[in-house]
């Protein structure tokens, strides 16, 4: 079953990806793409930025049966990036990030996608100030109605969205996780897709995926090693 038009959002950094249905985002999917990047609106760092780079997911930490295409970034990613950051009470990102990079956007089979971000801050404070934000009481309700939002600029049938906490990867004293069930109807056909929010912090880093399956959850071992690349990537002081 092909998957169905959902956004992902992936946050602190925060970005959005749009797949549509079973369609490949490039024409011609390479055995690795180089990871997309973005340059930050304010104090951007070189070495943060190659960093960032080196740091974010590649095809070898998830297994040869994916395949990696481009990320294009949504021209709203930076409303989103703003709505969100003020529903959870914190500056707007370009204040204070230094640098930013993403991954291609890796598929599997009909439904799977993965995508994930490294985003540095000015401080380890303002990184675990943005982390305790997403664990707050606030962070559901906000993600909930954000992931809403983007769906209705792509449907106008019915949906449901339905987020709960997660049991984060082991092992990490500084992450947070969440669970989005997404039932939307096809052809008269209700489809559900799962996608999987993960977000930690490694000093002023802030590394974040999003697993997304249709019919069944991304399998905790692929979460668990995608994220642990990734922070074991990062500079020993960052």
């Amino acid at each position: 079953m092909k998957a169905i038009p959902v956004l992902a959002a992936l946050l602190v950094a925060v970005t959005t990806a749009c797949v549509p249905g079973g369609a490949s985002p490039s024409p011609r999917p390479s055995a690795d793409v180089s990871p997309a990047t973005t340059r930050p609106a304010a104090s951007p760092d070189e070495e943060d930025q190659k960093a960032a780079q080196a740091a974010v997911l590649r095809l070898k930490d998830l297994g040869s049966s994916y395949e990696g295409r481009p990320y294009l970034r949504s021209r709203l990613a930076t409303q989103d990036d703003e709505v969100l950051s003020r529903c959870l009470g914190r500056p707007l990102t370009s204040v204070h990030e230094t640098a930013r990079a993403f991954s291609s956007i890796f598929v599997s089979g009909d439904g799977r996608l993965v995508l994930a971000g490294v985003t540095f801050v000015d401080s380890r404070e303002t990184a675990a100030a943005d982390l305790q934000a997403l664990q707050g009481p606030r962070a559901m309700p906000c993600l909930r109605r954000l992931l809403t939002t983007q769906l209705r600029r792509q449907r106008s049938g019915p949906l449901a969205v339905e987020v709960e906490r997660i049991r984060p990867v082991p092992d990490l004293a500084q992450v947070v996780a969440y669970r989005f069930t997404v039932v939307v109807n096809e052809d008269g056909q209700d489809i559900t897709q799962f996608i999987d929010l993960i977000s930690a912090t490694r000093g002023r880093a802030e590394v974040q995926a999003s697993f997304q399956d249709v019919n069944v959850a991304v399998e905790r071992a692929v979460e668990e090693r995608a994220m642990l690349a990734m922070l074991n990537r990062l500079p020993a002081r960052s």
